[in-house]
């Protein structure tokens, strides 16, 4: 079986068989592969050896800055009128979630390299391994999966900002703009004024969603190998359980097991404190400029009943979900961890290798876990409150309304 038929495969047949048949190498590389796909249109290749600024970033930063302009443009036009006004802000949390990743991309590609680099190493080391390289793939196999459903998600999202207006048309033949956003001097009333801004809406959409999109891949990427690095990790303890579980075991390989557990569990630790202290910031973004989109959104559907919105709130609530649910497999995987190190027969270690364990053991007990700028936990219990935080703010807009 190719790594084409395991993707196209049924995720819930997938047996130990058919992992043992794909190296993990392989497998991670179509999985780079994937993700450069959409970094190159942004002109953020972050995966490119020597990776340099060109063209492709100059234009994405210009259609950021673009993107505020025709937005404070809009906001000053529409003034007075605030239904027009909030339309047009409720977007505007996209525009900084661009800023964001893009500076997180540009800034960080040393640390992104490094990184790459890393997991390519791990995935060439234990490949040869079949227990360890099964788990590899399947982490790799659960990753790309994760792609290409939030891949989908994304499209439909920016899709569905084109649905209205081609609805208005159909069923009205009224000219409406797919996002509340006006060009400077351009007169959207008019067909030929009406079609520059629906082109530039679109050019924007397809940039916005690429952009991002990518850059959340890059992060699932980064974040969802937790899963393969754990799985890997106890590995090492099962095996280490059943070199103790042999009564003339060699007590100089159970010392290098032991010491290769420490140095993984460390690894470990530097690999979560990096992802933290890089996407703090973005995280914190993201969160805060979702809670405003999420809750002008839904305002601005309950006051125009504009059918674009849902798909966009869909889209918004994913991107939320998949931020939150990263955290929540980074806490999950640590407390497996756990588990595992209380499970192997450590009684049976000699005195030194049983301090070193112990260490492990406490230094798991403080977990790394992925923050919202270091102010609170991301994970699915802060998502809950941020729904209900989106709910309080939509039920104030609509008391002003009434």
């Amino acid at each position: 079986m190719n790594y084409q038929r395991l993707l196209k495969a049924r995720f819930w047949i997938l047996n130990q068989e058919a992992l043992d048949q794909e190296s993990s190498v392989d497998v991670y590389n179509d999985v780079i592969i994937y993700v450069r796909k959409f970094l190159k249109p942004v002109g953020v290749d972050i995966f490119k050896k020597d990776y340099r600024w060109n063209w492709l970033t100059l234009i994405a930063m210009i259609n950021i800055a673009t993107f505020f302009s025709c937005m404070f443009y809009t906001v000053h036009l529409n003034w007075g009128q605030w239904i027009l006004v909030l339309e047009s802000c409720s977007i505007a949390g996209v525009g900084f979630q661009a800023i964001a990743k893009l500076h997180v991309g540009l800034n960080f590609v040393p640390f992104f390299s490094e990184l790459n680099l890393r997991l390519m190493t791990m995935h060439e080391r234990h490949s040869k391994h079949k227990e360890n390289n099964r788990v590899l793939v399947f982490c790799c196999v659960l990753i790309h999966y994760t792609f290409k459903i939030f891949t989908g998600i994304y499209f439909f999202a920016g899709l569905g900002y084109l649905i209205f207006p081609i609805y208005m048309y159909v069923q009205n033949y009224e000219l409406v703009m797919a996002i509340r956003m006006e060009i400077p001097g351009v007169d959207p009333t008019n067909v030929f004024g009406f079609m520059v801004t629906i082109a530039y809406q679109i050019l924007l959409l397809y940039c916005g969603i690429a952009g991002i999109l990518a850059a959340d891949l890059a992060i699932m990427l980064f974040v969802l190998h937790i899963i393969g690095i754990a799985d890997l990790f106890r590995n090492s303890l099962n095996e280490l359980d059943r070199m103790l579980q042999n009564e003339q075991r060699d007590e100089d390989v159970v010392h290098r097991q032991i010491l290769d557990i420490c140095v993984m569990h460390q690894e470990l630790i530097a690999y979560e404190n990096g992802l933290d202290s890089t996407y703090a910031t973005v995280v914190f973004v993201q969160v805060i400029t979702s809670v405003i989109c999420l809750a002008l959104t839904l305002f601005i559907y309950y006051a125009t009943r504009n059918i674009g919105n849902i798909l966009f709130m869909i889209g918004a609530m994913f991107q939320l979900i998949e931020f939150c649910l990263l955290g929540t497999v980074l806490t999950v995987k640590n407390d497996h961890i756990t588990l595992a190190l209380y499970d192997i027969s450590w009684y049976k270690l000699s005195k030194e290798d049983q301090k070193m364990l112990s260490f492990v053991l406490s230094r798991s007990q403080n977990v790394v876990e992925l923050t919202i700028g270091g102010l609170a936990l991301l994970n699915m219990e802060t998502f809950v409150e941020i729904i209900k935080t989106i709910y309080t703010y939509f039920a104030m807009m609509v008391q002003l309304l009434e």
